[in-house]
């Protein structure tokens, strides 16, 4: 949470359009609960609370990616080669 000494643009949180309601999930220890409610909270305080999490699934998504696009790509290169090993082989067998 925002600390109440340091300025911020609204004098009153109340008064400000970034304070509002967010449907956020409780946590213990760092772990989700799966408790969910309502709390009034900054929408800047929300951004810079959820930006991290945001970045690493992003990072879990990209390397996923490019796991699935390597193995697709090794797919692909082994179906190439037994391909042209029956296209070479072919012709041996028909003769």
């Amino acid at each position: 949470m925002r600390d109440p000494k340091k300025k911020c643009i609204a004098k009153k949180c109340e008064e400000c359009n970034f304070y509002q309601d967010w449907d956020v999930e409780k946590q213990k220890d760092g772990k989700p609960t799966g408790i969910r409610k309502l709390i009034q909270q900054c929408s800047l305080q929300v951004l810079f609370d959820e930006i991290p999490h945001i970045r690493g699934s992003i990072d879990g998504c990209q390397k996923a990616s490019n796991q699935t696009y390597n193995k697709v790509d090794a797919y692909g290169q082994a179906s190439i080669a037994t391909l042209e090993s029956i296209d070479r082989n072919i012709p041996k067998l028909l003769r």
